[in-house]
């Protein structure tokens, strides 16, 4: 999308304007601009069906689709009460770079790193939009414009009593139950690295390399049809959780 895209806009907020955004263009769905589906790899063997792959997952998702959808409900039960500062302050810009138009397509998640001391996780995660697209003026075609994946280095703690659960995945897109347990989140940067982006020039995962058109200094690759692919690991049914 396209803030994500450029990636310019700074502008600091309270959390508590956060938790009261509502500017969802799609009515009572709070998901209505999220027409894409989430593929997640884990190169950096986190285990994403972990406690730490859980919250790891819920965390990026969540801030992610309520700045797509700009509104801060979209995101799971809980998200906006784990960040902590500097974490905090960082979130709070990224979503208030939205709201963009709705997105088509593939979002794919790359884990890239991961540093674990047993009372913090550091994680890097690649975000990549390339198969991302926006709906032409003509509604009949697709354009895709994503240039590259970005970084986001995220840190928590893993504090208090209750893990986050594990084993979660499913037929749902977004996590719709409270999943981050007690944890907080310490540090998140977010697309601005002084010593470069750690996802910079990196393929997309799961597809092969150049099977995807190039957009970079091209303009928009043009399209009447969006990729597919089901969402991995996803998350329970909320009539399974409950």
């Amino acid at each position: 999308m396209t803030h994500r895209w450029a990636l310019l806009v700074v502008v600091a907020v309270t959390c508590a304007a956060c938790e009261k955004e509502s500017q969802n263009a799609g009515g009572n769905d709070v998901f209505a601009r999220t027409q894409y589906t989430i593929v997640w790899s884990d190169p950096a063997g986190l285990d994403l069906m972990s406690a730490e792959g859980t919250y790891l997952r819920a965390s990026i998702e969540s801030l992610d689709a309520s700045a797509v959808n700009g509104n801060a409900d979209t995101a799971a039960p809980g998200f906006w009460n784990t960040l902590t500062e500097p974490a905090k302050a960082e979130v709070e810009r990224f979503f208030r770079m939205g709201p963009a138009q709705p997105e088509f397509g593939i979002k794919r998640y790359e884990v890239l790193r991961k540093v674990d001391d047993h009372q913090s996780t550091t994680v890097t995660v690649c975000s990549y939009n390339q198969q991302i697209a926006h709906q032409g003026t003509d509604k009949a075609t697709y354009e895709f414009g994503g240039t590259g994946p970005f970084g986001s280095v995220v840190t928590f703690e893993k504090e208090g009593r209750t893990s986050p659960p594990a084993d979660q995945s499913g037929p749902e897109m977004f996590a719709r139950t409270p999943v981050f347990g007690s944890w907080q989140t310490t540090g998140w940067e977010v697309g601005f690295f002084p010593d470069g982006d750690p996802c910079a020039g990196r393929s997309l995962p799961g597809v092969t390399r150049n099977a995807w058109p190039q957009t970079r200094g091209s303009g928009p690759y043009v399209s009447d049809q969006v990729p597919r692919q089901r969402t991995s690991p996803g998350w329970p049914r909320v009539a399974d959780t409950v």
